[in-house]
């Protein structure tokens, strides 16, 4: 009995199987499809099992290469019944100097090139159509696709002395820097042209321009080089150094890393400057004159020297001069002096005593005794061995040997007779009047000496 209704229970459920498949193959006979083709989406209705039946309810026509999915030959999904077409699409591909032909339903340039084996560098650039494009985004929908691989250029640039490697695709090395991100100012200097074409590696110099500060003609002139030296900084600034300037740094410097230039504006005048050449004085006797009196004969005419001097300023101010040629203009003309050798004798009264006398001479007096000589003992001797004492006077050395023995008078002193010589005072007419330490009374002043008659037969016409 329980095996009976086992097998009623299996029947009944065959039973409800049947039916169910009966109504799942009902509803999917007849439902809506959505179909993605195109750039469009559509709807479809009707009856199908596989895509490849549904497309063809929908009437629409695969070309080679297009894609389906799910593929044709599958069942559409029951709970999501999508059905999407990816065109192909014809390329043409240009690279290297090679070609490719390709068909693909691809439309990121990155995956076609790929495709046909084709790699990628830094710095290639890809055209799509004549138009550059990021290789990795997908392409708009177009019936055919012309796609170029333009490759890098190495550029080796050296800037400021540091180098640096760029690729670039770009025609010429200016529109390469500009994609590198490189600005230049006008006062930049680039070793090669910006429309140099860019057929093979390249080899670049750029120097960037520096701020320059220029102290010239009492103002600061602000500017910018990338010139090599100060020399040709200047030109680019349009300061011009003329012929004696200079700059420091000097011309053929580099310029200061500082940036500070200063120009120093240089003159030189040519003068002629004068010199007195003093003329020489030649003594002879004359014996119209009196004695110790002097008369011109010939006056004397002093010659003039002429120097060229070259005198350097500097920024206006005078900082040397010399002299590169010097003459004689007038030649000196000697003086001729007539010395006096008239003897006049005179009778005068000095201090009271009536005395006669052949010359007076204005001189220098200081007294000395046998303790105010100078000598580290006492001693009453002189040059001529008589005692020193009140009347013996003293004169220079070379007066003495001429002059010894003659008989003077000293008002306020007296008497006295040249019996001693001494050092004198130079430049000075000096005598020096003799004391007893007993007598001595001190001179420093100036009196007149009067030589006694008789006339000696030795005179010293120039006293010197």
């Amino acid at each position: 009995m329980s095996i009976r209704l086992s097998r009623t229970r299996l029947l009944l459920l065959a039973a409800a199987l049947i039916l169910a498949g009966l109504a799942l193959a009902g509803q999917a006979a007849y439902q809506s499809f959505t179909i993605q083709v195109d750039g469009q989406v559509r709807q479809v209705k009707g009856v199908g099992i596989t895509v490849g039946k549904i497309m063809r309810i929908a009437d629409i026509a695969l070309k080679p290469g297009d894609q389906v999915y799910p593929p044709a030959g599958q069942w559409v999904p029951f709970r999501q019944p999508e059905i999407r077409v990816e065109r192909a699409a014809q390329f043409r591909i240009a690279a290297g100097g090679e070609t490719y032909a390709l068909l693909s339903t691809e439309r990121r340039p990155a995956n076609l090139l790929a495709q046909v084996k084709l790699t990628l560098y830094p710095g290639d650039r890809v055209l799509v159509n004549g138009q550059s494009v990021n290789p990795g985004l997908p392409l708009p929908d177009a019936e055919g696709y012309v796609i170029q691989v333009q490759r890098a250029t190495p550029i080796t640039l050296n800037e400021n002395g540091t180098p640096r490697l760029l690729f670039s695709s770009a025609a010429t090395l200016g529109q390469a820097l500009w994609q590198a991100g490189l600005r230049l100012s006008p006062d930049d200097s680039l070793s090669l042209g910006f429309g140099t074409p860019l057929g093979g590696p390249v080899q670049v110099s750029l120097k960037r321009a520096v701020p320059l500060s220029i102290r010239v003609d009492s103002k600061v002139l602000m500017a910018r080089s990338s010139t090599a030296t100060v020399g040709q900084a200047l030109i680019d600034a349009l300061v011009a150094l003329e012929t004696l300037d200079y700059s420091v740094p000097t011309e053929s410097s580099p310029l200061p890393l500082d940036g500070q230039i200063r120009v120093v504006r240089v003159r030189e005048d040519v003068v002629l400057e004068k010199k007195s050449i003093p003329f020489t004085t030649e003594y002879q006797p004359d014996p119209q004159t009196e004695l110790d009196q002097r008369s011109i004969l010939k006056a004397g005419v002093e010659g003039i020297q002429v120097s060229r001097v070259r005198i350097r300023y500097e920024d206006g101010t005078e900082v040397s001069r010399q002299s590169d040629a010097q003459w004689q203009a007038q030649s000196p003309e000697t003086q001729v002096v007539g010395c006096g050798t008239r003897i006049v004798i005179r009778t005068d009264v000095v201090d009271g005593v009536t005395i006669t006398y052949w010359r007076a001479v204005r001189m220098y007096a200081t007294a000395y005794s046998p303790c105010t000589q100078g000598y580290i003992y006492f001693t009453y001797q002189t040059a001529s061995g008589v005692k020193l004492q009140k009347g013996v006077v003293g004169v220079q050395v070379d007066w003495y040997v001429m002059m010894k023995g003659q008989q003077v008078f000293v008002p306020g002193y007296g008497a006295g007779t040249i019996a001693d010589d001494g050092g004198g005072i130079p430049g000075v007419y000096h005598i020096d009047l003799g004391y007893s330490e007993s007598d001595f009374v001190p001179w420093h002043n100036w009196t007149v000496v009067y030589f006694l008659t008789p006339v000696p037969d030795i005179i010293p016409w120039i006293l010197q």
